[in-house]
């Protein structure tokens, strides 16, 4: 505080800190339960990047291709189901594109 009472805001920089986060910058950590011997940390980082797309779809498929519930009775009629609407969005992605 001053002399009349009122407080002051006083700040440093340290500057070992401020060095070692800029060493670290563009450095975060991917966890995965993947073994080493699967993939190396470059395919994993490469996985990571390439997620957005795969989010962007699940989203697509959710809304713009509007897929309703549909109740079927036997596995074939639920796996041909399924093999429509990955080709409605594949044409859907191809379309887009």
């Amino acid at each position: 505080a001053d002399e009349t009472g009122r407080p002051i805001l006083e700040w440093h920089f340290d500057e070992q800190v401020l060095a070692a986060e800029a060493a670290a910058d563009g450095w975060y950590a991917l966890i995965t339960s993947r073994p080493v011997e699967r993939s190396g940390p470059e395919q994993v980082l490469l996985d990571y990047k390439g997620q957005s797309g795969i989010e962007r779809r699940y989203g697509d498929f959710k809304g713009p291709l509007a897929v309703s519930p549909v109740f079927v009775q036997h596995n074939r009629r639920v796996a041909a189901l399924v093999q429509v609407i990955c080709l409605a969005l594949l044409v859907f992605c191809l379309i887009e594109r």
